[in-house]
């Protein structure tokens, strides 16, 4: 029996099955980084939250392969929670750029 972390957890998840569950999320360790980074910046810190994005899609993707090439060793649901993780990652990214783009464009509005 193994104990994972996931990013928005704070319980641990014990896993009997070790077919049933791919490591699709980050290290708590790596994901704190990512999202705090070693940046003051905006700029450098909504970096780091796209590559994180990136990174939470590039899981997804390779579960899914792992499922459609071998689909007794992934749980289907993991692969559709690893979808939906990325999708609402990818949509808040999303959200905050257009956010930022738009105080942008309000702040130049004003002179």
């Amino acid at each position: 029996m193994h104990t994972y972390y996931n990013v928005t957890q704070k319980v641990p998840v014990a896993v009997t099955n070790d077919k049933h569950y791919v490591n699709f999320d980050l290290s708590l360790e790596e994901a704190k980084k990512s999202m705090l980074g070693t940046g003051d910046t905006f700029y450098e810190k909504l970096m780091n939250a796209v590559e994180l994005t990136n990174k939470q899609v590039v899981s997804s993707d390779s579960i899914a392969e792992q499922f459609i090439t071998k689909p007794n060793t992934v749980n289907v649901h993991d692969v559709v929670i690893a979808a939906q993780k990325a999708q609402l990652s990818i949509d808040l990214t999303k959200n905050v750029i257009e956010r930022a783009i738009s105080a942008y464009q309000n702040i130049t509005n004003l002179r």
